[in-house]
């Protein structure tokens, strides 16, 4: 038997996200969703949307089961400065997003999911340059913001769901460091290193998630999900689905 599926798909934001230490976000969905959908890891750390592309056709060829929600979340690599080879040009990065959306429409077991775009999330450049030195120079906060606007806009010409994490993420950690607009945003207690999650960074992504799961898409929010094969609280009707079973492998 196969369970319909949740595939979380992106870079090492995504391949991350099963790090319990860190309240990583697929961890607690595939809490969420445990015997009512398997939640699928599908993150490359260190990939951009055009190294990503093949990986999503292997993806999508071995997918059989039936696909409740897909999630992309690409960008934060696209988004280096020029000079540095992970980077991809703006436009090509959404003809990506586009193309990948392209894909899993036209893919049979994904034909009913819903497409959540999550936007790239603003980066910490002094810690970058703290944590790893090279990387404090080969991103821009500023650029990466561009990139977080051309998954808006994607989400918005193919009719995808937008979570826009980028504005959540820069919206707590101003308010909690009493920063404004137009200064940098510091991640200290959001990120481990500038870029990638802390807890704290992981849990509002969930919290948002969850929410935008439950008022827009409630049919496939996890209370809403019925269980696989029926609740031992249900005694009498566990047993009688056991024996039947039994009745049938018999025959």
């Amino acid at each position: 038997m196969s369970f319909p599926n949740i595939i979380l798909f992106g870079d090492s934001l995504t391949e991350q996200g099963f790090n319990y230490a860190q309240h990583g976000f697929v961890a607690s969905l595939s809490s969420d969703y445990v015997r009512r959908a398997d939640v699928l890891n599908r993150g490359l750390s260190g990939y951009n949307s055009t190294w990503l592309l093949p990986f999503l056709e292997e993806v999508l060829a071995a997918q059989t089961a039936p696909v409740l929600l897909w999630t992309l979340w690409v960008g934060a690599n696209d988004a280096c400065l020029p000079s540095y080879v992970f980077n991809v040009p703006l436009p090509t990065y959404k003809q990506n997003l586009s193309q990948m959306i392209s894909m899993i429409r036209s893919h049979e077991p994904s034909k009913d999911a819903k497409i959540l775009i999550i936007t790239p999330p603003p980066i910490d450049k002094k810690m970058l340059f703290v944590h790893h030195r090279r990387q404090g120079k080969d991103r821009d906060p500023k650029v990466t913001e561009c990139y977080a606007e051309a998954a808006r806009e994607v989400a918005k010409e193919t009719g995808s769901g937008l979570l826009d994490y980028f504005k959540m993420l820069d919206s707590a950690a101003r308010e909690e460091a009493g920063t404004v607009e137009g200064d940098e945003v510091t991640l200290e207690g959001w990120a481990t290193d500038g870029l990638h999650l802390a807890g704290k960074g992981y849990e509002l992504l969930y919290e948002e998630f969850t929410k935008y799961v439950t008022e827009n898409w409630p049919e496939i929010s996890a209370s809403k999900i019925p269980l696989v094969k029926p609740w031992v609280g249900d005694l009498e009707v566990v047993k009688e689905w056991a024996e039947s079973k039994a009745m049938e492998s018999e025959v």
